[in-house]
């Protein structure tokens, strides 16, 4: 028998053999349990336009996994409802995705930033010769 597999659940801390998640196979059944809980709980007239610690209180899931559950984009946020989390780069709150549009746009120059610095050091490590790329 090989212990190889063996892994600690992520939420529960339980030991598992881990196959493709870092959850066990009870924390993913609570947690599809969850989402449906929350599912049916938005399904409600009355219910679309709570607050994400409302939606907490009134269904006992926890603000970490409602809001994993939109990231995911399993709970889809209407434009009317006050379902915001904050944005993992500086807390605004948001109502998609894990960061704000500053944070992204930062995120996205900083990347391009990086990506033309290495442009040009592979040009200036580069030596040409009649058209030829020497080494």
């Amino acid at each position: 028998m090989s212990f190889n597999n063996l892994e600690n659940c992520a939420r529960c801390g339980d030991v598992f053999v881990l196959v493709s998640r870092n959850i066990c196979p009870q924390c993913v059944k609570k947690i599809e349990q969850e989402f449906k809980i929350c599912s049916q709980f938005l399904r409600k007239k009355d219910n679309r336009t709570s607050a994400i610690m409302e939606m907490s209180e009134k269904t006992g899931v926890s603000v970490f996994q409602i809001t994993e559950f939109i990231r995911e984009k399993r709970l889809v946020v209407d434009p009317t409802s006050n379902l915001e989390y904050p944005c993992e780069g500086c807390g605004q709150m948001i109502r998609s995705n894990r960061l704000c549009l500053n944070c992204s746009t930062y995120m996205t120059e900083g990347l391009s930033e990086k990506e033309e610095n290495a442009e040009d050091k592979k040009r200036k490590s580069s030596y040409y010769i009649d058209g030829h790329k020497s080494w």
